[in-house]
């Protein structure tokens, strides 16, 4: 089924309009195991305005491939144990 006003057309628009050229962020980040589990940490004001967009202190590699797909560089800092 088509969504033509969804959010496939959202992300097309938001990355069409990064294309024209809007400043772009570096999502810097660093990867934590914590009991096994490996937690993604965004840094810096990135981190805080992504924690204040989803209230989550991390963010999943889906969220850092959707962030890619809107024009964003992703890096990884950084690993802590």
């Amino acid at each position: 089924m088509s969504d033509p006003g969804g959010a496939g057309a959202l992300m097309m628009a938001a990355t069409i309009h990064n294309n024209l050229g809007e400043p772009k962020m570096n999502i810097r980040h660093y990867r934590k195991h914590v009991y096994g589990k490996e937690l993604l940490y965004v840094v810096g004001d990135e981190g805080k305005a992504l924690e204040k967009l989803t209230g989550k202190m991390t963010v999943s590699p889906s969220d850092l491939e959707a962030l890619r797909a809107l024009g964003h560089t992703i890096e990884l800092v950084h690993e802590h144990d």
